[in-house]
């Protein structure tokens, strides 16, 4: 089998490595046609590019090592679509790309508008979509064609207010949460605070705004906090707008507990906030780093880019190989059964993130536990190291 990478918009690094041969178009033939629809640009791009980098590498590692393109006989052609970080935009690209010759699978998209929206049209042309980062509730149980590596809102939420309201000492009984206007934010918002209430919680006030967030307005939003502060805020926000709404915190001297979600994991995220950003708690999927597959990719990210991989990198890998293994488990590229194939109990493909990745019925990432954070100097760190600096802040919690 050959690889090849075809991008529509410019690729950096592995791409001379990708583009070797390319043999055939079709699925017919067996070759792979696989399309990635990832922000690459705008306001989601430090994922993006992260994601991007994390297919790319996963194409390269299937074909060097022993994995799950070994007995599988054709070309994979990897195309990389940009949608610019706009949900409408990877609307349009994903119909462009189900329209004629659909590919094999599609990479994407993660704007959970767009994903779910697309459900019906990429079932339609037996097109699976296996977003790797798309952040919604639950599963939309009517469409057979999605599916994340990412762990579902409700997941994510439940845990975090079980981390606010049964693990820290001093509990959080009263949050403020500011949530950005997309349907991310509004599903996040609504399965935290169901979770939150439901752990007896009072989601005092709920603060809403548009993306690409304006110092005054971030100012403007937090100001009634000076002199009602209640047990701390949650921000569901996303890449820059994370730094406007800490550095409006810290201004007015802000001194409860400040929570994130787990986008606020990203590394460029993170350092972006600065000295706001200390402090600050979420919970994110955990990273097994001991089987052979996250070793493997790790150390070859490293040696490409001379850093090592973010969460988004690591998701990308995965969504990715998941495809490869569906194509290599069936014999051949008939996209049509691939959703039934990754959707059974049988379905087990290696991954970066856990040792393996498999699905429930609904498409959901199964098995993906979550571990709690708290950054210092920029630094994620897992609660059992950062539970001392909690306690330094609040002795009460000895």
């Amino acid at each position: 089998m050959s690889l090849a990478s075809q991008p529509r918009t410019a690729s950096r690094g592995l791409l001379a490595a990708l583009a070797l041969v390319l043999l055939g178009t079709g699925c017919s033939s067996g070759d792979l046609e696989v399309v990635a629809i990832l922000p690459e640009t705008g306001h989601l791009s430090a994922y993006g590019e992260d994601m991007k980098r994390g297919v790319e590498l996963a194409a390269r590692l299937a074909r060097e090592q022993d994995g799950v393109l070994d007995n599988y006989d054709g070309a994979l052609n990897l195309t990389f679509i940009d949608d610019g970080s706009n949900p409408d935009r990877a609307v349009t690209e994903v119909l462009s790309a189900l329209s004629e010759d659909p590919p094999f699978a599609i990479i994407g998209p993660v704007h959970a508008e767009a994903w779910l929206g697309l459900g019906l049209d990429a079932e339609e042309a037996g097109v699976s979509l296996v977003s790797p980062w798309v952040s919604y509730p639950t599963g939309d149980f009517r469409y057979k064609s999605l599916f994340r590596t990412f762990p579902t809102d409700q997941l994510e939420a439940g845990r975090l207010a079980k981390l606010m309201r049964r693990d820290l000492q001093p509990r959080v009984k009263d949050l403020v949460v500011f949530t950005e206007l997309t349907d991310y934010g509004r599903g996040y918002k609504a399965a935290f605070s169901r979770a939150f209430r439901g752990l007896q919680g009072n989601v005092e006030s709920s603060k809403y705004y548009e993306r690409g967030l304006q110092p005054e307005q971030a100012a403007e939003m937090v100001e009634e906090l000076r002199l009602k502060p209640a047990g701390g805020v949650l921000l569901i926000a996303t890449g820059a707008d994370y730094k406007v709404l800490l550095d409006a915190l810290r201004a007015i001297d802000y001194r409860e507990p400040i929570f994130a979600t787990s986008a606020f994991h990203q590394p460029d995220v993170r350092r972006g906030a600065g000295p706001a950003g200390q402090d600050v708690l979420y919970v994110a999927p955990l990273w097994n780093k001991q089987s052979d597959m996250a070793r493997d990719f790790a150390a070859a990210y490293r040696d490409e880019y001379g850093e090592s991989p973010s969460l988004w990198a690591v998701l990308g890998h995965d969504a990715l190989t998941v495809v490869l293994k569906g194509a290599a488990d069936m014999g051949g590229a008939y996209r049509g059964d691939l959703p039934g194939l990754m959707r059974s109990l049988n379905f087990d493909s290696p991954g970066a993130l856990r040792g393996s990745m498999r699905f429930d019925s609904a498409g959901e990432c199964a098995d993906c536990p979550l571990g709690v954070y708290g950054v210092r100097d920029g630094t994620a760190l897992p609660w059992d190291t950062y539970a001392e600096h909690w306690k330094e802040r609040y002795p009460e919690s000895s």
